[in-house]
């Protein structure tokens, strides 16, 4: 009995050895073709990322966003402001709502109503996971930071508002309300950062404790 099982399947193995190395079938080839992509500032490419209106904490390396915590100038209509900020509290937790805002260009249509059937979602990784953390809008306890923690890239919806600028007007959703610009649609996920300087190494004034380290905004489109 073992023994006529074991030629039935060696004789579907031989069949299928016939059909692969038949003559006639195609077997390799090598086609060479062409490619081209065009660069872009932050600012303008597929992923977009800006400052969230007013935001004093962005500056632009090479087109590339950078986080900037060294230098925080107040907003000219500010009041409470007696001078400008020129770092974090040391042994303290900083953390500043709305700094920027990724965004989508177009999206694919399948992402878009009345009917989607995918949706794009967004998380942060960092190298620096114990000082930094990433979040939601206004919302600290809506992490993005790990791949644990993705959220959702908004797309339009009822009770619009909020634009594009993310400068927290009433009425505004912070989850990312998607946006009209020009004629062209977006959709978004504005992100939070938090500082903890509890668990850092000793620090002084003056020192630049973030020089070098990274963060990186990942991307994925999925079935709903």
């Amino acid at each position: 009995m073992k023994r006529r099982r074991f030629l039935v399947g060696a004789g579907s193995l031989a069949a299928g050895s016939a059909a692969t190395l038949g003559t006639g079938a195609f077997s390799s080839g090598s086609i060479e073709r062409g490619m081209k992509a065009h660069v872009a500032n932050d600012t303008n490419a597929y992923v977009q990322l800006t400052r969230c209106g007013g935001a004093k904490h962005i500056t632009y390396r090479n087109g590339r966003l950078v986080l900037d915590f060294t230098n925080a100038t107040p907003p000219s209509n500010n009041k409470d402001y007696s001078t400008s900020a020129t770092g974090l509290n040391d042994e303290a937790v900083s953390c500043f709502n709305r700094v920027f805002v990724a965004r989508i260009k177009d999206p694919d249509p399948q992402t878009l109503p009345p009917s989607p059937t995918y949706k794009y979602r967004g998380w942060i990784s960092t190298d620096v996971p114990y000082a930094v953390s990433f979040y939601q809008g206004q919302h600290p306890s809506r992490s993005v930071t790990g791949r644990t923690h993705t959220r959702d890239f908004k797309l339009p919806g009822p009770g619009g508002g909020g634009g594009c600028d993310c400068s927290g007007e009433e009425g505004a959703d912070d989850e990312g309300q998607g946006d009209e610009d020009h004629g062209n649609q977006y959709i978004r996920f504005p992100v939070g950062v938090c500082i903890d300087l509890r668990r850092t190494p000793s620090v002084n004034p003056g020192d630049n404790i973030l020089a070098g380290k990274h963060f990186t905004l990942h991307v994925e489109k999925v079935h709903v």
